[in-house]
């Protein structure tokens, strides 16, 4: 269902029961008949989860069936390796220490950041709204602790409709997981 009066493109996730049976290769049909492949994760009830790429049209609601094809889905435009993330319209790099490195368009040589992004541990004294408040004086200052590597790098998903990393890094008794 959409209820917005624009087109909207998002991954939906069908959730299965560990009971039903789900086949290992499937694709969703549109109304239209186009077909768009199906990406199986693990729910944590032991079930399984079916990821899609939905397209709805503004002010709509969309049925969608699930079928069972032979074989395995084409590789796609999206993947995920263990340093960085690439899809059709960007490529995403870290270094050892989990900073972005790179962002760049494919084909295109220009690097889009001009320096790497790095995750910082900076000192706070606001003493009106500690919670949300940071100070330009903190700021300005530099970082009280960096996350420096080495890390660990884990590829959480790796399929034709979505892909996922994980980044977990450390600095003194503080533990930083990026999911990207």
């Amino acid at each position: 269902f959409n209820p917005l009066a624009v087109a909207v493109e998002e991954v939906v996730e069908v959730e299965f029961s560990p009971e039903a049976a789900v086949p290992p290769c499937a694709v969703v049909r549109d109304p239209r008949g186009f077909a768009s492949p199906v990406q199986w994760i693990d729910s944590p009830d032991g079930g399984r989860r079916a990821l899609f790429l939905a397209k709805l049209a503004p002010l709509s609601l969309t049925v969608y069936s699930l079928e069972a094809v032979q074989g395995t889905h084409p590789a796609g435009d999206l993947t995920a390796t263990g340093r960085g993330l690439a899809n059709r319209h960007w490529s995403l790099h870290f270094d050892d220490a989990g900073d972005l490195v790179s962002l760049r368009r494919p084909g295109d040589p220009r690097e889009r950041l001009g320096s790497p992004f790095r995750f910082e541990l900076l000192r706070d004294v606001s003493e009106r709204f500690p919670a949300w408040e940071v100070q330009h004086r903190d700021l300005a200052e530099p970082a009280a602790e960096r996350f420096a590597g080495p890390c660990r790098f884990e590829v959480l998903e790796a399929g034709p409709v979505r892909v996922a990393l994980a980044i977990e890094r450390r600095s003194g008794r503080s533990t930083l997981t990026t999911r990207v």
